[in-house]
Order: structure tokens, then sequence, then C-alpha cells
């Protein structure tokens, strides 16, 4: 029987460096290779700047929540080593940015330093292809899968699928990044044996899905016809993708101008027969009260989505809490069943 292996990697950086691109790329690849997979992320509600994480736990079993600790850390910015590195395990691998970050790291873990540093030049290697940072994320994941042991040719595999849609020279430029990546870091570090190396498994009889996708299939499933909604985050993933399988499913999909549109509309198609729902966050939720009590009074059957975020008000868009709960159990006034 195959060793066990399980480790987590986390890739950081600011706003605008795809840091989320990045991972759910890094993500896929684990996936191709048959491995489980468990991902998180942190985001502030900013355009460019700030602090952007993610995180995937990866093993050769099945996993179904966060781990505690950090094996593989890829610093795009110095912030990341600075927030992370009381998460880091004692032997584990810092990937850092030479070209940007200017810390005094030991190669090797010492008293005052948990993780093997491998400084590698990601920006200088992404402005040689086309003197931009474009491909910075992509040599950091190619640096990474030199320190898990990971073949390059499962990750060009996995590049040219992602980038099928795009032009060959894409494809070459990202290609181009990972092989000058992995070349440096061949070339100047010794495998760091603490950090277990990943290989193929048999191929994968399970899927990527995240909650919000995940809850637009069951919608699927469970036969609904029509759906409005009004953006808001985090509910806005699961409208977009029933919006792209309204043509196969033939489902009536209409984004309304506002939350209050939305609700009156899913109750109207509820009330002609068809299985409808809506969506919408905290905030939305509270125009959409109203609304609720008359599908209550005329007793028709309606579901409401509320993806919960930090309130109150407009509250924190990228963040999620529970608190809207006994205020959705309880939402309109009057009797009748929620």
């Amino acid at each position: 029987m195959a060793k066990h292996v399980e480790l987590v990697v986390t890739i950081g950086g600011k706003a605008g460096q795809g840091v989320l691109s990045a991972g759910t790329f890094l993500e896929s690849v684990f996936h191709e290779m048959g491995l489980y997979t468990f991902a998180w992320s942190d985001y502030p509600s900013l355009i460019k700047g700030g602090h952007n994480v993610m995180s995937i736990r990866v093993s050769t079993k099945p996993v179904a929540a966060p781990q505690h600790g950090i094996d593989v850390l890829v610093a795009l910015d110095a912030p990341t080593i600075d927030i992370h590195e009381a998460e880091m395990k004692r032997g584990s691998v810092c990937v850092y940015d030479a070209s940007s970050i200017k810390l005094d790291l030991s190669a090797k873990p010492t008293a005052g330093q948990r993780f093997h540093a491998v400084a590698v030049p990601l920006g200088e290697i992404s402005r040689s292809i086309d003197k931009s940072t474009m491909y910075t994320n992509t040599a950091a994941i190619g640096a990474v899968h030199v320190v898990l042991g990971i073949s390059t040719k499962t990750f060009e595999k996995a590049l040219k699928a992602k980038y099928a849609k795009k032009s060959q020279s894409i494809v070459d430029n990202n290609i181009e990044a990972v092989t000058k990546a992995v070349k440096h870091v061949e070339m100047n570090f010794d495998r760091v044996k603490t950090v277990p190396e990943l290989s193929e498994m048999t191929k994968p009889d399970h899927i990527i899905l995240n909650g919000a996708h995940a809850f637009a299939y069951g919608a699927v499933k469970a036969g609904v016809k029509f759906t409005a909604a009004y953006p808001m985050t985090p509910a806005t993933p699961t409208f977009d993708m029933l919006m792209k399988l309204a043509p196969e499913y033939k489902i009536a999909a209409k984004q309304a101008e506002d939350e209050i549109s939305a609700i009156c509309m899913t109750v109207g198609a509820s009330y002609a027969g068809a299985r409808a729902m809506t969506m919408t966050s905290g905030g939305g939720f509270s125009l959409m009260v109203e609304a609720l009590g008359l599908s209550g009074i005329t007793e028709t059957p309606l579901v409401v989505m509320n993806a919960m975020r930090g309130g109150p008000s407009t509250g924190l868009p990228t963040k999620t809490e529970q608190s809207d709960l006994r205020f959705v159990v309880h939402s309109s006034q009057g009797e009748f069943p929620r």
C-alpha cells in the first residue's frame, strides 16, 4: 500500500498578483494527479492591494476541511512571510520572490527561522519573457512543483489545458516561466526532505467543486425552472452558474434591477407553477423580507438562498459568517411556515 501523504500549500501576495489564479491552477494539478484537495481563501474587498491568500490541503485520502499549519508557503510579497511565518511547521519551505522581497533569510532553518528559504527571482523570470510581471505567479508554482517532486510533464499538460483557448504564445510563455523557475531551483537548492514528495495516483474519480457551484447544480437536480437575482457577493457565483446552465436545462434566468424585483419575480413564477428560487446575501435579503410575506399569505412555495456575509448593512463583502440565522428564521411579520 502506498504511503499516505498530506500537506498544506499556501500562496500569498497582493490583490492583482494572481494569488487565487495560481492557487486554483495548483489545485487542478493536484486533482489531475488523482489527489484529494480542500482549498480555502481570504481576500479583502479591494480591487488592488491588500493581502490575498489561498491555501490548499492536498492528500492521498479524501479531505473535507481546512487544516492548521503550512508545509509550503509561496510568498509573492514580503508581508506574506510576516503574516504566515507563525503558521509554518518547523522544517517547512518558503518559496519567495527574490526580485522584490529583500529579507535576510537563511537557506536552512535556524533558531529564529522555522523554514527553509528558497529564493527565486520570480519577477525577473517573468520580465525576461515579455518585460512584464504577468508570469510571476506561474514561475512561482513552477518552483513549487520542484519542492514537491511533481513531474514537469504533469505541469506542462495542465498549463496547456488551462490555456487551450488562448494563443499559442500565451501557452509557450507560461511553459517558459515554469521551465526557468524549475532550472533555477534545481541548480541552486537541494530538495528539502522534510516536505514529502507527491506522486501520481490513479486518475481522479471526483471533481473540484466550490459551495456556490454545488448549490447551483443541486438546484438543477431538484428541477429549478426559474431564477431571478441581483448580484451580491457571495451569492453571485451561484447565480452565474445557473445562468450558464440555463440554456441546457431550459431554465428562465433573469438578472433583476434590484433584490425586491428579484424576489417578486420569483414569487410570481412559483405562483404560476414553476419551481423557482432566488439568491442574495444579508443586506439584499433585508430588502426581500416584505415579499417573503407575500409568498406566505398567498401560500406560494419559495426558495431563497442567503449566502451570509459579515454585517450589519453592507458589511464585509468578502467575509462570511452565520449571524443572519435568527433573522432568516423570523423574517417578515405574521405567522407562516418558513
